[in-house]
């Protein structure tokens, strides 16, 4: 297989590991790796759950635990769906949010902008 299908072959496989999926009542789980690949088919579904969630709940969950943000692409993700909320008059949490992301978004200068919740600390 020469470089470029193999390169090819693994955004494909990105592409079906991504994810979100109803977990409780009004709480999303993101799954996958989140890169420029995966991000607007990720963006879309996500979009596609608030617009759902909307007619029966005032705040949705994403909780991130599962997702492995990759770049600075799911800071514009995670603003993406607070605009596409903010016009259904909709709140959006973000839990369980990657040390990776968090660190972004700091040295973005979001910090005050973007609510977003680190994981809960497990006691050994």
């Amino acid at each position: 297989m020469k470089d470029s299908q193999l390169h090819h072959s693994r955004e494909l496989d990105q592409l079906k590991s991504v994810w979100v999926k109803k977990h409780h009542e009004n709480q999303l789980l993101v799954g996958g790796v989140i890169n420029a690949f995966t991000v607007l088919g990720l963006r879309k579904e996500s979009e596609s759950w608030i617009k759902r969630l909307s007619k029966s709940y005032q705040t949705v969950e994403f909780d991130m635990e599962p997702s492995d943000p990759q770049g600075t692409v799911c800071v514009s993700f995670i603003l993406c769906l607070y605009r596409y909320a903010e016009k259904l008059k909709l709140n959006l949490e973000f839990t369980n949010v990657p040390d990776r992301l968090l660190r972004i978004v700091a040295l973005s200068g979001m910090t005050d902008i973007l609510k977003l919740t680190p994981p809960k600390e497990t006691k050994a």
